[in-house]
């Protein structure tokens, strides 16, 4: 097995066989990736994941989407709790390769992402990590993610991800779907309820419900009654998907 050094190199564990798979990723480029993996594997092995883990802002979904595959929940806005008990991005970050690696990268397994925000809390990731992260892993990650769900998201989750064009391949707009409310989440899964998303996210949606009807009602009255709020209040009906949503799930 590979470990990693205290200058972050990576080096082969004596005691225990070399894992084919690292060392092809170490080879051909991804020394981090396996530097990071090979740091969450060991923390495993001596259990010492128990902080990350209770963090829960990376997580297997108990369910599978419509094909089959496994789903894996994101949750950004949780990583604010973790500096106090001492869990810092990188290990978040590498506690999600060792949740993906056996079935994305040993096994060569297709997966969905649902990536959960509610705009009220700080997602606690830049740019530059998204295009750090993107790099870093293998390309397997990039050509198996059969779907990308964006719970709420934000104008500016958008203008992220439309910054983040130039490293994305043009099927991944295809694979992008826009959830402008949990429900919209029943093209990802069967069941949206087995998703086992936290309450708050549901009573974020009736919030964004109330919303939108305010609005909505406010700019019929000014429009004189002729529907024309109706019409213009969604604000994805622009083509963009830059509105609050309301319709669906829309892809950009």
């Amino acid at each position: 097995e590979m470990a990693s050094s205290a200058d972050g190199s990576v080096a082969l564990n004596l005691n225990e066989p070399a894992d084919p798979v690292l060392q092809g990723l170490a080879s051909a480029g991804h020394s981090e990736y396996v530097r990071l993996y090979t740091a969450a594997a060991t923390a495993r092995r001596e259990n010492t994941l128990a902080a990350v883990e209770a963090l829960g802002a990376v997580q297997r979904a108990p369910c599978v989407d419509r094909a089959g595959r496994p789903v894996f929940l994101f949750y950004p806005s949780r990583l604010a709790a973790g500096g106090a008990s001492g869990v810092t991005l990188e290990r978040v970050t590498a506690h999600a390769l060792l949740l993906m690696h056996e079935h994305v990268v040993a096994r060569g397994g297709e997966y969905a992402v649902v990536w959960v925000t509610n705009n009220l809390e700080p997602d606690e990731l830049g740019w530059r990590w998204f295009v750090s992260t993107y790099r870093m892993v293998p390309h397997a990650y990039h050509k198996q993610m059969r779907s990308l769900a964006v719970v709420h998201p934000a104008v500016s989750t958008r203008l992220t991800l439309l910054a983040l064009s130039y490293l994305l391949r043009a099927s991944f707009w295809d694979k992008l779907v826009y959830a402008d409310r949990v429900e919209f989440l029943d093209e990802v899964v069967e069941s949206v309820a087995a998703l086992d998303l936290p309450a708050g996210l549901l009573e974020y949606d009736r919030f964004l419900d109330r919303e939108m009807a305010a609005t909505t009602a406010q700019a019929e009255g000014h429009a004189g009654g002729f529907g024309l709020g109706a019409a213009l209040g969604g604000g994805g009906g622009l083509g963009l998907g830059f509105g609050g949503g309301g319709g669906g799930a829309s892809r950009l």
